[in-house]
């Protein structure tokens, strides 16, 4: 059987989890996360431009696996491939820069790597523990916390655990914080109910965070 090292197991781990064209907003924008976490990058987008950015990689790398857009911040911050400098902006340019040199990198590994023991490395399922835990991490130190960058399943998470639960007013009360949020900032996304509900969740989690964090 072939010995791969440990940056390749990191490839193989990698091309294995889903296609970004599958995955859904709330998973893209983890990977955007981790992303910025590598890089030191504090200046946190807009929720305009976090769902720009969010169709900008759907549309333009649709065909890369999900977890390659983490791998490829981690190369780039350690100097493993070569990138223009951020400048605290992660714009599309910024994210095309990295992905472009991973996808050089990438390339070299594919080749390196037979296809049989690429099929038999099992694509890693994260566990709710394993979720609830990053967006503990995230809340509790990032510099600059968004709302936008919690992960929507752990609020089914912590229902579901008994965690949250929401009595009809409290759901109204951040209903309408939520919509009175956007329309301070002017979002396109005041009449988006759908969208709407995603924040309403995500600030139901931001909510217990906080709890837990000063308790």
């Amino acid at each position: 059987m072939t010995k791969f090292s440990n940056l390749e197991r990191g490839f193989i781990q990698a091309f294995n989890s889903i296609e970004i064209k599958n995955a859904n907003e709330a998973q893209i924008g983890d990977q955007i996360i981790i992303g910025m976490q590598y890089m030191g990058l504090v200046n946190i987008p807009t929720q305009t431009e976090l769902k720009f950015l969010i169709k900008y990689i759907q549309n333009n790398y649709g065909v890369f696996n999900l977890n390659e857009i983490g791998l490829a911040f981690e190369m780039a911050a350690s100097g493993k491939i070569d990138c223009e400098k951020h400048f605290q902006n992660f714009s599309p340019a910024y994210f095309s820069s990295v992905m472009n040199a991973y996808r050089v990198k990438a390339a070299e590994i594919r080749r390196k790597i037979e296809p049989e023991e690429t099929k038999e490395t099992p694509y890693l399922k994260v566990t709710d523990e394993e979720i609830i835990e990053t967006v503990l991490d995230y809340w509790e130190n990032s510099q600059v916390r968004r709302i936008e960058f919690i992960n929507p399943k752990a609020y089914s998470i912590l229902r579901k655990e008994g965690k949250i639960n929401l009595s009809e007013d409290e759901k109204e009360k951040i209903r309408k914080q939520v919509k009175k949020n956007l329309k301070d900032e002017n979002s396109d996304y005041i009449k988006d109910d759908v969208y709407i509900d995603l924040l309403c969740k995500k600030t139901a989690v931001a909510q217990y965070i906080n709890k837990l964090i000063n308790d």
